[in-house]
């Protein structure tokens, strides 16, 4: 379709690309998948973006995660951040090269109760512009989107943002709630029970 082309020639322009779960993992060098959980094929060529390659496996990873921004600029500058969200994919994905570039940092079970460990999850790109995460979630973090968006903003010579920061979770809770009473004003719920009672 061209698609891949075109992705590839906008990062050599320098537009910000951004991978979540399956994205993330295309956006790399390559994908081995020798039990074909994915796909019939047991290597597939990725988009090169990002020094990673991901591995499919038969399990698939199910969790919900917090992690603290990395500190690579522009979109993990504030270390103090934290994000959360869940996973949920086969494919482990890892650099390439020993020491990677992280977007984020977890923290992990240590062996020594006085020593904190915290692994590397994500993957950002030298200019800092093209990122990879298997994070589902991540833009419904108030402080990080905002980040991010004025990180957008400046790298087009725009102001900042300085009206307050919408909230994601009010603004979902409020549709839910709006779609809650539309669905109990124009549903007939009695009726529906006794069709699912006859159902069952």
């Amino acid at each position: 379709s061209g698609l891949a082309q075109r992705i590839q020639n906008l990062a050599k322009e320098r537009v910000p690309v951004i991978g979540i779960c399956g994205g993330y993992q295309m956006m790399g060098k390559e994908l081995f998948d020798p039990d074909k959980v994915e796909s019939n094929q047991a290597v597939l060529e990725g988009l090169g973006l990002l020094d990673v390659i991901t591995e499919f496996q038969q399990e698939k990873i199910t969790r919900r995660v917090s992690l603290r921004a990395s500190g690579q600029p522009p979109f993990f500058e504030d270390t103090s951040e934290t994000v959360t969200g869940y996973e949920i994919h086969c494919g482990l994905t890892r650099p390439i090269a020993p020491i990677g570039n992280p977007a984020f940092f977890s923290p992990r079970a240590s062996r020594t109760r006085s020593l904190r460990e915290e692994e590397e999850e994500g993957f950002v790109d030298q200019t800092g512009l093209i990122f990879g995460t298997a994070l589902h979630g991540l833009f419904e973090n108030d402080a990080f989107r905002r980040r991010f968006v004025n990180a957008l903003r400046m790298k087009k010579g725009l102001p900042s943002l300085s009206e307050p920061v919408l909230s994601f979770r009010d603004i979902e809770d409020e549709q839910i709630e709006n779609w809650a009473t539309f669905v109990a004003t124009h549903l007939d719920l009695k009726k529906l029970k006794q069709i699912m009672d006859q159902t069952s």
